[in-house]
């Protein structure tokens, strides 16, 4: 008996961007894939325009929909009418690589109470081992009723296994509209940055009003910053002890290594963040009902004053946000024992700096 050992090709439908228009239906999650610019963008706003339902944006570095750094929900624009912004979910990066489990989550985010047909318009990051596990768990998470493959030859002929577990996979001949050099991308990111920040206000914020999210700063048991300076030779603006581990902003940088640090003041890690490394620092603000999100940059952090003064740079109303945060609801009666808010806001730290043009680079 002689065996085939050739690979088989998994036989999926061909479809054009009008025939896809008979096949979705209106409850279906739809995903589109396909390397840099092969017309997914355009082909998810063909659609759109045609089904209605809304988009989830997930190219951090091309945004559609809400500014870059977010995976954003909404509807895309058009000549009758502007695009709504719905939700968006802080990535902190304009890239999806080291940022896989940011983006997977703000899909999953976004899909919440997004309005079907959904349509999820995917980066362009396509090639390699690490690419493909990103893209099979966002997959994954989302459930789509179609996947779409835009195609020039069989580039993309690894997610055609999906067909194999019950999904509808079709492939439609790439749609090569405009080649974007990276000089491209940049520029559009940049523009992209500055518009969103040109209604901005700067907010002088006590750091005691700031509670920090993905990161250890200002969690755990708050310690005297002098018992951490004496150690690592350098001015410590606060400190924290969480379980076996110090996190510290610092006004310099430490004399001694880290390993021999973590010895002399016995803990198991030392994490030390230079005030300088929160110079024009990309953030998230979040609402105290995590409904209402925006982006910012922490222009500075004034280390003179008690407490420290961030100044954050925002188009979020954070001065509404504090009054509504402080001024407890009528309707929502608490026992005078537990505390109607924590009167902070919520940031997120992001890995990119922001300058007043909208230019960026990454911080790692």
């Amino acid at each position: 008996v002689k065996l085939d050992n050739k690979p088989k090709k998994r036989m999926i439908e061909s479809a054009t961007a009008e025939s896809l228009l008979t096949i979705i239906q209106p409850t279906w999650t739809i995903v589109i894939l396909g390397i840099m610019d092969a017309g997914k963008s355009y082909l998810s706003k063909f659609l759109h325009q045609h089904l209605g339902g809304e988009v989830i944006s997930t190219d951090v570095g091309q945004a559609s929909i809400g500014p870059p750094a977010c995976i954003s929900v909404g509807s895309l624009s058009s000549s009758e009418k502007p695009g709504i912004l719905r939700a968006s979910y802080f990535v902190g990066d304009v890239s999806p690589k080291g940022n896989f489990l940011q983006v997977v989550s703000g899909v999953a985010n976004c899909m919440w109470a997004a309005k079907k047909p959904l349509i999820i318009d995917t980066d362009g990051y396509m090639s390699g081992g690490a690419a493909i596990a990103y893209k099979t768990e966002l997959v994954n998470i989302s459930r789509p009723d179609l996947i779409i493959l835009l195609e020039k030859d069989d580039e993309l002929s690894y997610f055609r296994v999906f067909a194999s577990r019950g999904v509808k996979v079709v492939r439609v001949d790439a749609q090569n509209q405009i080649t974007k050099t990276t000089p491209i991308r940049q520029q559009h990111r940049q523009n992209l940055f500055k518009q969103y920040f040109s209604a901005a206000k700067t907010y002088p914020l006590p750091f005691s009003n700031v509670c920090i999210e993905r990161s250890s700063i200002g969690h755990g048991t708050l310690i005297s910053p002098s018992a951490v300076a004496g150690a690592i030779g350098t001015r410590v603006l606060a400190a924290w002890r969480y379980g076996t581990t110090i996190s510290a902003i610092t006004i310099g940088s430490a004399r001694i290594p880290i390993a021999k640090l973590t010895a002399i003041l016995g803990v198991s890690d030392l994490t030390l963040f230079p005030i300088s490394d929160f110079q024009n620092l990309l953030v998230s603000c979040i609402s105290s009902d995590g409904l209402r999100s925006a982006i910012g940059v922490i222009k500075t952090i004034d280390s003179s004053k008690e407490p420290a003064i961030i100044y954050l740079h925002t188009p979020f109303p954070v001065e509404e946000e504090l009054a509504s945060a402080s001024t407890p609801a009528a309707s929502t009666p608490s026992p005078p024992s537990v505390p109607l808010s924590f009167n902070k806001i919520v940031i997120q730290l992001g890995s990119i700096r922001i300058r007043e043009d909208g230019t960026h680079e990454a911080t790692r």
